[in-house]
């Protein structure tokens, strides 16, 4: 598999941002003959506590276990981080795997910034879970998965990550669903808008994920939805809105539509729940 407190008024203009845009919880694309299929996307999964686990995250994992998810995506700030010693990273990626190890279907990842800060720390990253940007395919949906933490180009995409994303899009079909993740929501910066934005709309993206904020958001430029999901067991960032909600995402591919449905960890209940504190 592959497998900061301080608010500024930069993050409480995007919290303003989200709350005040409407948007449909589906897009609809070219039907396909492709089967059905659905996929959840969670973020900023850790506890807080490092070489601990988020018990929020724990939850989710054997929620997601329950689901017909054919993979995940966990879009990054996966472990506290920080000016540590390699030996203590490494200490905190075994018990980042020790949670990945649970997952019963492959889980991709999104280096977040908690994760990689310079050179050492993303050759540490690499050194277990390869590639920092990357794409596949399934089911006639196209992902892609970028890397906003880069060492040297930290909040952008630029250089040969940029080449590559664009070579990427240009492979695609225009009647297949497109998805693009990462850590950090980054169409709030004025280089993606005018670099990024505009090739989502050339190639026909569907939906843009990202988490780093502590809550769910939404919002639908030219037609294609930014979600922000970063309620995978972190706290929660103020000021606590509607939005400031533990949560994964369940999404589902199918009929010519792209459904995402919100899901607060410990609605998804077990069949044998009734027996289980016997």
């Amino acid at each position: 598999m592959r497998s900061m407190r301080r608010v500024s008024s930069f993050t409480l203009l995007i919290f303003l941002f989200f709350a005040s845009q409407p948007g449909s919880d589906s897009f609809v694309w070219a039907a396909s003959n492709s089967s059905p299929f659905s996929f959840v996307v969670m973020g900023d999964t850790r506890s807080g506590v490092r070489n601990e686990l988020s018990p929020i995250f724990l939850i989710s994992i054997a929620e997601i276990n329950r689901l017909s998810s054919v993979f995940v995506f966990n879009l990054g700030d996966l472990i506290e981080g920080g000016k540590s010693t390699p030996e203590v990273l490494q200490r905190e990626w075994d018990v980042f795997q020790s949670a990945l190890d649970q997952f019963e279907m492959p889980v991709y990842l999104a280096a977040g910034n908690h994760d990689m800060w310079d050179a050492q720390s993303q050759q540490i990253y690499e050194a277990r879970f390869g590639e920092t940007y990357f794409s596949f395919e399934h089911g006639g949906a196209h992902f892609t998965v970028l890397c906003t933490d880069l060492a040297g180009e930290i909040d952008r995409i630029s250089g040969k990550q940029l080449a590559w994303f664009q070579r990427d899009l240009e492979s695609t079909r225009r009647e297949q669903p497109l998805f693009v993740l990462m850590h950090k929501p980054l169409w709030f910066t004025k280089s993606w808008m005018e670099e990024i934005h505009p090739l989502l709309i050339k190639h026909g993206v569907d939906v843009v994920f990202a988490s780093h904020y502590h809550r769910y958001g939404k919002v639908t430029r030219d037609g294609i939805r930014h979600i922000v999901t970063g309620g995978g067991g972190a706290y929660m960032h103020p000021p606590l809105t509607k939005g400031s909600i533990h949560h994964y995402l369940f999404v589902t591919v199918a009929d010519g539509e792209t459904k995402i449905a919100v899901i607060k960890p410990g609605s998804i209940l077990s069949e044998d729940f009734l027996d289980e504190d016997r």
